[in-house]
């Protein structure tokens, strides 16, 4: 690499990473490094980064200095943590690396790190976090966000997972557990009202994008209320009158009702939808 030092090591200066892992949009990689006596910290690596970075341990431990040499204490050569948190005599046990939130369940959470202390319960935090721009332009605790409700209780968080659609899983062993993240509120924005957010029925097996611009082809063409080929047609037509009289089911593009009015609207747009 052009670098001293053993071609086989890409880095250098990290005591014991847990979990590691890659942003699966920007590619940037983030580094949970657990602390020796007194700080935890977490370590970003930007996408194209070519290696051979000191993350400073064993000199440094977070931001602070050790004292244990090898290494000079505040070499500007040393690349920081973006976030470090105290850890006075291991009361919280070890930082968990986690994944920056890149699915579809939850609009809000997309671009967030998230990430935890071991022992949540009862010295730990699980925490969001954003990285833009060589910046933390985010921190949140958000640990009782999570509150897994009576029955069970997150407290020794080990591991984060996530799914082929980005969402996000946490596996706890105080209770040999695994949790998925989800939203407990309204599912936005979910133009077919079918509990589901768009971007996850576009995604999944629900709804088609043909054209890509993220809203689902029966949103684009409210009259394709049958199967989602992209057209009213007679498929539809059997559709709107098995629904005939229900309030809110795809075919009722007033809002009153499958009726008359929407038959008359079905006819009136019959063909592709433009």
């Amino acid at each position: 690499m052009g670098a001293n030092g053993a071609d086989e090591i890409w880095a250098y200066g990290l005591r014991h990473p847990w979990r590691c892992s890659f942003d699966r949009e920007t590619f940037d990689l983030y580094v949970a490094d657990v602390g020796w006596a007194t700080w935890e910290e977490l370590n970003f690596v930007a996408a194209g980064n070519s290696g051979g970075a000191n993350y400073g341990w064993p000199c440094m431990e977070g931001t602070a200095c050790t004292g244990l040499g090898f290494c000079v204490c505040d070499d500007p050569s040393l690349v920081d943590p973006i976030f470090v948190y105290p850890n006075p005599a291991k009361t919280s046990a070890a930082i968990i690396g986690g994944y920056v939130y890149r699915g579809c369940a939850i609009p809000d959470l997309v671009g967030a790190y998230i990430f935890a202390d071991h022992m949540v319960n009862p010295f730990g935090k699980i925490w969001q976090l954003r990285h833009e721009a060589g910046v933390v332009t985010e921190l949140l605790e958000i640990q009782d966000d999570l509150d897994p409700g009576p029955g069970f209780q997150i407290n020794r968080i080990t591991t984060f997972g996530e799914d082929a659609f980005g969402e996000l899983y946490f596996g706890d062993s105080g209770g040999n557990e695994i949790f998925k993240i989800i939203s407990t509120g309204p599912v936005e924005p979910d133009c077919n009202n079918n509990g589901v957010a768009d971007a996850c029925d576009i995604l999944g097996p629900t709804s088609t994008d043909v054209d890509g611009n993220g809203v689902p082809d029966e949103c684009d063409c409210p009259w394709d209320c049958g199967n989602g080929d992209g057209e009213a047609g007679i498929v539809d037509f059997l559709a709107m009158l098995a629904q005939w009289g229900d309030v809110g089911a795809p075919c009722d593009f007033d809002g009153g009702g499958v009726g008359i009015t929407d038959f008359l609207e079905l006819l009136a747009n019959w063909g592709p939808c433009q």
